[in-house]
């Protein structure tokens, strides 16, 4: 029979910590500012808005870093 959805804690691929995150363990929530869910995220994007100003610095030092780097077609196209 076919299982149509999987538990995290079933693979064995990944290491104990992050078993631990994805689960949400009180373990290492002394550790962890948040954990993985749609508000945390939200919450992580407020808590680091950019200002207009930030963003150009952050934009121009990535192309000056980045201006020798060949890409593919299809590495250009994914940064677009």
């Amino acid at each position: 029979m076919q299982k149509e959805s999987y538990n995290f804690s079933e693979f064995n691929f990944s290491s104990q910590i992050i078993r631990d995150l994805v689960s949400n363990s009180n373990e290492i929530k002394p550790f962890v500012d948040s954990f993985f869910s749609v508000e945390s995220i939200e919450n992580q994007i407020n808590n680091k808005l950019f200002s207009e100003s930030d963003r150009l610095v952050l934009h121009t030092s990535l192309c000056k870093q980045n201006k020798l780097i060949k890409l593919t077609d299809q590495s250009h196209y994914i940064l677009i």
